[in-house]
C-alpha cells in the first residue's frame, strides 16, 4: 500500500505533523511518503492546511477512480 501525506510544513516540524495519523503509521510500520501531486497513492492524506486549490483535482490512477 503506497501512502502519501501533505504535512503542514514539508520537515515535518509542525506538531500536528506527528500526532494523530502520523503516529499511528509509524506505530503500525506503514511507511508514509511526502505526496507529490503527480504520484499514485492509495491512501492520501491532507493536512489542514493543505493547499486546497490543487488537490481537489488529484486523481488516482486505478480502475476505481471516478
Amino acid at each position: 500500500m503506497k501512502v502519501g501525506i501533505v504535512p503542514n510544513s514539508i520537515d515535518f516540524s509542525r506538531p500536528g505533523d506527528r500526532r494523530k495519523f502520523c503516529y499511528y503509521c509509524k506505530s503500525k510500520n506503514i511507511k508514509l511518503e511526502l505526496a507529490k501531486f503527480n504520484n499514485y497513492y492509495d491512501i492520501l492524506y491532507l493536512s489542514g492546511t493543505t493547499d486546497m486549490t490543487l488537490w481537489p483535482k488529484y486523481k488516482n490512477k486505478n480502475k476505481y477512480s471516478n
